[in-house]
């Protein structure tokens, strides 16, 4: 079957055309709920520690929560998991919202910044999977690239527009979107079609109180045995633990080290989004297509970054800061677009939402601990030694987890045909 271009199949497969509007409607509404939360915790909260807090509580109920969710999210319906999920995720928003406009019970928000961050969980994976299951395996490259370049998109442009937005109106108005995005997304997820669980029910066990725990370790062992998913997994282990410490060398660097204040993180968020956006149209388009190629392109892209990064790092000049960071981002972008196209491709689709769950969590949790870790190394070690020392370890883990992928047959064939509908 031959490919289709982005335009053809947003034109012609309409069930994942209205799983990309909604998604990306919802992805907007990501950043502008993102940028209201950090606004509300600088008025209200204490300064500093609040915003700690605030992101704490947003970020890290979700990464421990990933991992365990992926039974679930295999063994229901997943077209009702993201019509239901995002309805109550719009109606939690709402109280949001309707505690900023009422009053500031600041127990009541963390409740709800948790909830949210743990219930945000099964549709952003459900999405994932489903899209498996709606495209042709032969499409699926271009499709990840257009997630690629849509997501940097968004990037470049959600913090602007929430920003405008909360600025010229007001934080409970933030939240206020952030909850329509939900709704947008579960009305679009209505338009998708019913499809047969990915188990069937005559394969599935009927009844049995371990059941949850047994598919859960069935994921794990896939992960193990499965060398494209080490790989994907390692390699997600390896940027997780310094990822945090990055972006803490990323503000500080942008802020005060090149004489560029605070506009300087400002341009080097807006470079990530671009690296991302060049990155994932490069993979969708020339690398995705084949196995064998998309496997030595992430490990190559992976080294990459880990290369740039130390450019970056020891940069002296805005200039050389700015190009170092765009190549070492495309790079990312290649990365990011890539380890999830190998998911989809490389793993039977009745796994794919445990996998997909545990790549999350992991590499989340590791982020969570490397802000911290980052925090004291840029006071103890100054911008370019900790860039030297972060792309070490990533570089060295990484090669190591290539080295035991290629032992396990990291270059054979391992797909598998059949698991994708064509529309």
């Amino acid at each position: 079957m031959a490919q289709s271009s982005i335009y053809g199949i947003l034109k012609n497969n309409i069930p994942y055309r209205n799983l990309w509007v909604g998604r990306t409607g919802r992805s907007l509404g990501a950043w502008i709920y993102r940028i209201t939360l950090l606004t509300y915790a600088v008025r209200t909260l204490p300064h500093g520690t609040g915003i700690a807090w605030i992101l704490l509580a947003s970020g890290l109920p979700a990464v421990i929560i990933s991992p365990w969710a992926g039974p679930i999210i295999d063994g229901i319906d997943q077209r009702r998991l993201l019509i239901g999920g995002n309805f109550i995720l719009a109606a939690v928003t709402l109280g949001l919202f309707a505690l900023a406009q009422v009053g500031h019970d600041i127990f009541l928000v963390f409740f709800t910044v948790v909830l949210l961050s743990v219930g945000n969980v099964f549709p952003g994976i459900a999405g994932t999977t489903f899209t498996t299951r709606i495209v042709s395996r032969e499409d699926l490259p271009h499709v990840r690239g257009l997630a690629g370049i849509t997501d940097g998109a968004i990037m470049l442009t959600g913090a602007l527009i929430g920003g405008v937005i909360v600025t010229i109106t007001s934080v409970a108005d933030g939240f206020l979107i952030a909850a329509i995005s939900y709704l947008w997304y579960a009305v679009w997820s209505m338009t998708l079609p019913q499809l047969v669980r990915a188990l069937p029910g005559a394969d599935r066990p009927k009844k049995g109180r371990n059941l949850y725990f047994k598919q859960l370790r069935e994921g794990f062992v896939q992960a193990w045995v499965n060398p494209v998913v080490m790989l994907v997994l390692g390699l997600g282990i390896s940027w997780g633990i310094i990822g945090g410490s990055y972006y803490v060398l990323l503000s500080y660097v942008g802020s005060g080290a090149l004489a560029a204040n605070a506009a300087g993180i400002g341009l080097f968020y807006a470079l990530d989004g671009v690296g991302y956006m060049i990155g994932g149209g490069i993979a969708g388009q020339w690398l995705g297509s084949h196995d064998k190629i998309s496997r030595i392109a992430i490990v190559g892209a992976y080294l990459l970054q880990s290369v740039f990064l130390i450019f970056f790092a020891r940069s002296s000049h805005l200039d050389m800061a700015i190009l170092w960071l765009l190549i070492m981002r495309i790079a990312s972008g290649i990365v990011v677009t890539l380890d999830q196209l190998m998911l989809q491709l490389g793993v039977a689709q009745e796994y794919q939402g445990r996998i997909i769950a545990l790549h999350s969590g992991l590499y989340g949790i590791l982020m969570q601990g490397s802000y911290l870790v980052g925090g004291w190394g840029i006071t103890a070690l100054g911008a370019p030694m900790l860039g030297t020392l972060l792309a070490a370890i990533s570089g060295i883990i990484g090669l190591f987890v290539v080295i035991t992928a290629l032992k396990k047959g990291l270059l054979r064939d391992t797909r598998h045909d059949g698991l994708n509908r064509s529309i």
